[in-house]
């Protein structure tokens, strides 16, 4: 198996409310969702969608033809996505200090939308976070 990214993250010490960067990570791929901006979506998700296929092998649904066909579809579509209000995230420490997994106090997912003439269709994301370079990415 190949290296997890997180293990080359740095132990870092944070708190619970999150770091400055982390918020930045998390508030990066709400607003492509709100904007629905599909190239802001997926380079939000890049790192997560390399570590799966670095993982697994090539995905389709992952090429970027596909990636944007499918997800520019989804985001297309009438959603009324949540607000983030930082008051109710928590910054989790995971990894020992190497990740950050995010979601609200009260267990609902870190980024939630209904869709508005689909009851049946949600979209909801807890995140975990990781430094890659110099800012912190959504790895999972």
């Amino acid at each position: 198996s190949p290296r997890p990214i997180w293990l080359d993250s740095p132990v870092t010490d944070f708190p619970i409310e999150g770091s400055p960067s982390q918020r930045a990570a998390v508030a990066e791929l709400h607003d492509a969702y709100r904007r629905q901006d599909i190239e802001d979506f997926l380079r939000a998700v890049s790192t997560k969608t390399d570590e799966l296929q670095r993982f697994y092998g090539p995905m389709p649904e992952f090429q970027p033809a596909n990636a944007r066909a499918n997800y520019g579809a989804m985001l297309s579509e009438p959603w009324d996505l949540d607000p983030l209000d930082w008051n109710d995230m928590i910054f989790e420490r995971r990894g020992g200090g190497r990740t950050a997994y995010v979601t609200r106090k009260d267990g609902r997912p870190a980024l939630f939308a209904k869709h508005k003439t689909d009851p049946q269709k949600a979209w909801a994301a807890n995140l975990h976070l990781c430094m890659v370079g110099d800012r912190w990415r959504i790895f999972g």
